[in-house]
Order: structure tokens, then C-alpha cells, then sequence
């Protein structure tokens, strides 16, 4: 049914046609105006089922009032009339027993009452326009013919290209949202696509930069209050202050806002004090299973000529990317490994590859080393022999007063190694099962774990 100007007018009960019926019924008009042949017409259309137009589902009325499905005498009640091939359908066939016939079923008799209190109602009109009945058959040839025109075609094809044009948006949006998650920058040639890359450090505070040293100047009393006047009176957040080995005094600031802060009033206030930050600390990997030995110099060259985005960076001077040293594999000596200073971005690229370099045909595993100074003196870390100023040496397996090679508890009977970093500590109960050069030592571990957390690609992963 379509809102649109009724087919059907009722007079006096009775629902006539606006146009002759079609398919072999006979119009009254063409039987008035022929009276020899009037009653055989209608005799044999009262007697004859009227034939379905092909195709349609519905229920035919004939004649005489009759349905054809459901041999209903009162289907005119109930009658529909098609707007373009006027044919009349009884919309509530049913059967003897009064069930619905299934595909002859137009509609239910409470929607049949209220279709045809709007065709009828002026109201309705007014407020939603006309209604009329359009059979399946009828409707099917309209919206072929509507659809075969020009313009509908073009229509068509237009919200087909708008539909694809969504969907490639909204999977450029996914994809960018993976690409993010991941922390992945993309890898091209172009200088441009690698500005995400460049931005990462910046994106990842780092804590080197929350960090002030002021190597003298600030010993004496008053040096010392006036500092503690600055940072209270301009609100400078202050993480903790201390002085180093050197004698310079250590600002660590909570954020990069308050170190810039703090430099500010230090350098107006202490005009002939020297003030720095501490050199940046980059990542240290390990490459493993190379296929050959390669000089520093050659497998630099390999490495960056596989990965672009790596080179790029390295040659704008942005990251740092040095090959340190290229030795033998201890457990298997026909393959060779590497040692390589990284940016942390450079880094960070190389996790995305799953943690892998790509040396020619061959992909190479890349382990983090951290490697801590430890002082063949005294067995202290972050300095070594060259810088030690203790007074006597300490030995790395029994903690004796001598040097390490020098030592013969070791050959006696009955030994057991002394570690000095555990001795005396919250490892103290460990210091007899290993020497100081034990790699999982207690200590040494710890001191690896002070030194990842200083470089800022580890810590943007917490």
C-alpha cells in the first residue's frame, strides 16, 4: 500500500474501480451498451474463476463477488482493488475452517478496517495524505521500471562508491589506531613519514632531563639557603638533592617544567657556577648469530642499508647507532655477535621487528646488555681500576686484601668464593655461594636494574 491518491471509492457499501478490470473480466459499461450479448457475458464471468495476472500471490474476487481462493461470497467486505491494473484481491482470504491461506493473505481484518478509515477519513487525508493498494505483481514492474532509468542507475552507482569510500575510511582508522597501540612508527624512505618516530623520545619523558648538576659554587652555608629559598619561593617541585663522588651538587626534578625552572634562577642568582645535565644513557644490544665475522665499519654499513628508517635517522644526526665491537660466540664459535650502541628511538624501532636486525639474507636476534663498570680494585661499580681511589685492593673471589689474580685461597681445600658487593649487605646471606664476577650476583643485578631504568625506552614500557 502506497501513500498516494485511493483507487477505491465507496458508495452506497459498495467498492467500484476507477479503471476496467483486466485479465479476461468484462467492464458493466461495455455490457450496457451491447444487450444481445449482456447475459451470456455475465453468466460466463459469474461461473468462470477469473485468472491470476502471472505472478501474484493474492486472492482474486470475480464477478460475482466470489473469491477464488477461498470461495468466500462476501469478499467484496473485504475487497482491495490494485491501482494500476484495477484487478480486485480479497484481503483476508481464509479457509473453511478459518486459518489464513498462507501467500493469499493480504492483510489482517483489523488492518483492513483501519486501511480503509484513512482512505475514507478527510482528517487522515489532510494530516498523511492518501493511501492506496498496489498488488506485488504491479509494484515488482514499477520499481524495475524506476530502477532502469538513467538517473536511478547513476544514483545507484553513486551510493556504492560513497558506501566503499566509508569503509576504506573507517579501515584507514583502525589500522592508524594498531599502528599507534603498537608503538610502531612506520618504516619509509621519505623524511617526512618519519617525524612520528623523531616526536618518540619527546613523547616519553625521559629522566636524565629532570636532572640538574652544578659542579661548585654551592658548598658554603649561605649558597646552600639561598637555593632552598629559590625552590620555595618559586614553587619548584624537588625530588630529591644530593652530592655526587665528584663533589657536584645533583638537583633531580620531578618534571622537565621544574628542572628549567630551577636552571633559571640558579644561573641568575649563581652567575659564575657551571650547570649541565648528565649525558643521555642509550640502550647497549647484543646482536647474536651472525653468519660471519664483519669489521665494526662493514656491518654498520649492512645493517643500516636494510633498514631505512634506521639510516635516516642515524644520518640527520637525530639517533645514535654504533657498532662497538664484533667478537666470536662463546657456546658456538663458528657464529659471531655484535655489541651495538642504539638511540632509544632506534630502539624502540628494532622491538617493533620483533626484536630482530636483518643482516643480507640472514635475521639476527637482538638481546638488551647491560653492561655496569665494575672497578678491578675494589669491586665497587660505575667506575673502573684507572679511577679507583680506594687505598687497598679487595680480591673478586675471597674478598682478601690483595688482587684478584694473586690470590691462592681459591686452590685450598675446602674454599668457598666470598662475594664483597654482597658482603655486608641485604644480600649478606648469599655472599659465600658465588664470587664478585658471578653475572646473576645479587648486586650486579641490581645495579643493571638502576641502569635500564635511567634510559627512556625502558621506562616508556613501564
Amino acid at each position: 500500500m502506497e501513500n498516494e491518491e485511493s483507487s477505491n471509492e465507496e458508495e452506497n457499501g459498495e467498492v467500484k474501480s476507477r479503471q476496467q478490470p483486466r485479465h479476461g473480466s468484462s467492464s458493466p459499461e461495455s455490457a450496457a451498451t451491447d444487450p444481445a450479448t449482456a447475459n451470456d457475458t455475465t453468466t460466463a464471468n459469474d461461473t468462470t474463476t477469473p485468472e491470476k495476472p502471472p505472478g501474484t500471490r493474492y486472492a482474486l474476487i470475480d464477478n460475482s463477488g466470489i473469491c477464488s481462493s477461498c470461495d468466500d461470497a462476501n469478499a467484496l467486505e473485504s475487497t482491495l482493488s490494485c491501482l494500476f491494473c484495477a484487478e480486485r484481491f480479497h484481503s483476508t482470504c481464509r479457509d473453511t475452517q478459518g486459518d489464513r491461506t498462507g501467500a493469499d493473505v493480504i492483510c489482517t481484518r483489523s488492518f483492513f478496517n483501519a486501511f480503509q478509515g484513512a482512505v475514507s477519513s478527510r482528517v487522515s487525508k489532510s494530516r498523511k495524505g492518501n493511501f492506496v493498494f498496489v498488488c506485488d505483481v504491479c509494484l515488482t514492474k514499477f520499481e524495475q521500471k524506476e530502477s532502469a532509468t538513467p538517473e536511478n542507475k547513476v544514483d545507484a552507482i553513486d551510493r556504492r562508491v560513497s558506501s566503499l569510500t566509508q569503509s576504506i575510511d573507517e579501515m584507514k582508522k583502525l589500522l592508524n589506531k594498531v599502528v599507534l597501540a603498537n608503538s610502531a612508527p612506520p618504516i619509509h624512505q621519505s623524511a617526512p613519514a618519519i617525524q612520528p618516530i623523531v616526536s618518540y623520545a619527546s613523547a616519553a619523558a625521559t629522566r636524565k632531563r629532570s636532572v640538574i648538576i652544578v659542579d661548585s659554587g654551592l658548598s658554603d652555608e649561605s649558597a646552600s639557603e639561598t637555593v632552598e629559598k629559590l625552590i620555595t619561593e618559586n614553587s619548584i617541585h624537588l625530588d630529591k638533592s644530593y652530592t655526587n663522588e665528584k663533589g657536584s651538587h645533583v638537583f633531580v626534578c620531578p618534571t622537565e617544567k621544574d628542572r628549567m625552572k630551577l636552571s633559571e634562577k640558579l644561573t641568575a642568582n649563581f652567575p659564575n657556577v657551571k650547570i649541565h645535565q648528565p649525558p643521555e644513557k642509550l640502550p647497549t644490544i647484543s646482536v647474536a648469530n651472525l653468519p660471519r665475522e664483519y669489521t665494526e665499519v662493514e656491518l654498520q654499513k649492512v645493517i643500516l642499508q636494510a633498514h631505512p628508517d634506521i639510516k635516516y635517522l642515524v644520518e640527520s644526526g637525530k639517533e645514535t647507532f654504533k657498532v662497538l665491537k664484533v667478537k666470536s660466540q662463546v657456546r658456538n664459535a663458528e657464529k659471531f655477535q655484535a655489541s651495538i650502541r642504539v638511540g632509544n628511538n632506534i630502539r624502540s624501532i628494532i622491538a617493533s621487528q620483533n626484536d630482530r636486525l636483518y643482516i643480507g639474507p640472514h635475521s639476527c636476534r637482538v638481546f638488551d646488555h647491560f653492561f655496569v663498570k665494575r672497578c678491578n680494585k675494589c669491586q665497587k661499580f660505575n667506575h673502573f681500576q684507572e679511577e679507583c681511589k680506594a687505598k687497598l685492593p679487595v680480591c673478586g673471589h675471597c674478598s682478601g686484601n690483595h688482587l684478584s689474580d694473586s690470590c691462592d685461597a681459591r686452590e685450598k681445600d675446602g674454599f668457598f668464593p666470598c662475594c664483597n658487593n654482597c658482603k655486608g649487605s641485604k644480600n649478606d646471606s648469599q655472599m659465600h655461594t658465588h664470587s664478585t664476577f658471578y653475572r646473576s650476583c645479587p648486586a650486579y643485578v641490581a645495579e643493571q636494574d638502576k641502569l635500564k631504568k635511567s634510559m627512556s625506552y625502558y621506562n616508556s614500557k613501564n
